[in-house]
């Protein structure tokens, strides 16, 4: 169990950074202010207005309730950050504040306690600042070694500096709080069936722009701005003339990934010879509007039958033009003939889109669900689709029975 715990720690510790992350920027956007935040930058997260730092936080994570002593690592390893960035010349201190957000408990008279903002607790700089170096010339830590040094080879002009920066919030809302928060924030974000929806999505965005920003470094703040836009962009898809879409990238799926009925769309491909590269979009539109639209009937954002009417129309324009190519071909014998034919018809289906709702303009929804009634064959691009591919369906039928 205690290898479990010690694993699961540091991914709950992440969360935890990359959601206050996000209530941080939520409650700018709410408030009106305009700043920037990157995470693991000189800090957990570092917050920024016109280039000047203002603030940088450290986040602690405990699942239990825990106190911070005067020994304790947690502000230790904390000051240790601190005076290392200031001798290296990473910081000045006229332009920061030094924020230490925990969900641990200052008790009274501690260091943490006495370093407080007004009017949340009695604070004493001179008084922590010499309880700091007695416990620095006299804890016994080994841990903590490594801070106690750097922290007395500071002057005592430039300890009281440092401090004088410092506060501490103890007893922050815990990892299940920050969602509540975060949701509170969000009632105006969208209508009340849809509010844990939004939280979802935009918590699914967010992650994947924190991982962008912590794996490309090519833009190192992640704006207010950013933000906004990604929220108004995910609420505008919850009106009721719009849905929202959770697969907005092409993926890259080999068709060996794909269940066995799953593959009857590749061989209508085949049958008019597209190109594999053109078979790899296919798969990833099929992959993604299939995704896309069972999320929407698990999420009640669709009823089924709105489904069924939007593949009933994309089933009327196909006949219609299939019709069109039938009498075109009535006589026709030529394989090569009917394969181009086929293939002039799959590209012009490719090029429509039909949006399910007025908003919802996601073209890969259109050419994703035409895959899937080919994979039922209930259409398909060959003029004798059926007769060429009824053998694969009935294999699968034995199969499945």
């Amino acid at each position: 169990m205690t290898d479990q715990f010690s694993a699961q720690d540091p991914a709950l510790g992440y969360l935890f950074q990359i959601r206050y992350a996000l209530l941080f920027l939520l409650e700018a956007r709410e408030d009106g202010q305009e700043f920037e935040l990157a995470i693991e930058n000189l800090d957990d997260i570092d917050i920024v207005k016109d280039g000047n730092e203002l603030k940088l936080i450290q986040i602690k994570l405990h699942r239990n309730p825990d106190f911070l002593t005067d020994a304790c690592s947690d502000l230790w390893k904390t000051i240790r950050i601190w005076c290392t960035n200031l001798k290296n010349k990473k910081i000045q201190l006229e332009n920061v504040v030094l924020t230490i957000l925990t969900t641990g408990i200052a008790p009274n008279g501690s260091i943490a306690n006495m370093l407080r903002p007004k009017p949340f607790g009695n604070r004493d700089v001179d008084t922590a600042v010499e309880k700091l170096i007695h416990i620095a010339n006299t804890s016994k830590s080994q841990t903590n070694q490594g801070a106690y040094a750097i922290f007395t080879s500071l002057s005592k002009e430039e300890q009281t500096a440092l401090v004088e920066k410092i506060q501490v919030l103890d007893g922050s809302p815990g990892i299940l709080d920050l969602r509540k928060k975060t949701l509170n924030i969000l009632t105006c974000a969208a209508r009340k069936e849809y509010v844990e929806a939004v939280y979802e999505h935009i918590v699914g965005r967010w992650d994947d722009l924190v991982i962008r920003h912590l794996y490309e470094r090519s833009s190192n703040y992640i704006s207010y701005k950013e933000l906004s836009n990604m929220i108004d962009d995910i609420r505008e898809q919850y009106y009721r003339d719009s849905l929202p879409i959770h697969f907005p990238r092409s993926v890259q799926i080999d068709q060996n990934e794909l269940n066995e009925d799953q593959r009857m769309f590749i061989e209508q491909l085949k049958l008019v010879k597209i190109g594999q590269k053109r078979v790899n979009h296919a798969i990833s539109d099929f992959y993604r509007s299939s995704r896309q639209r069972s999320k929407w009937i698990r999420d009640l954002s669709i009823p089924i039958s709105e489904l069924e009417l939007y593949d009933e129309k994309l089933y009327y324009e196909w006949e219609r033009i299939f019709a069109t190519m039938e009498e075109d071909l009535e006589y026709e014998t030529v394989e090569e003939v009917l394969i181009k034919e086929g293939r002039n018809l799959y590209e012009d289906m490719m090029r429509l889109n039909f949006h399910i709702r007025v908003r919802c303009t996601e073209e890969f929804i259109t050419r994703g669900s035409y895959h899937m009634l080919a994979n039922q064959l209930r259409l398909g691009w060959h003029l004798n689709f059926k007769v060429l591919l009824s053998h694969l369906q009935n294999c699968e039928k034995e199969a499945a029975s």
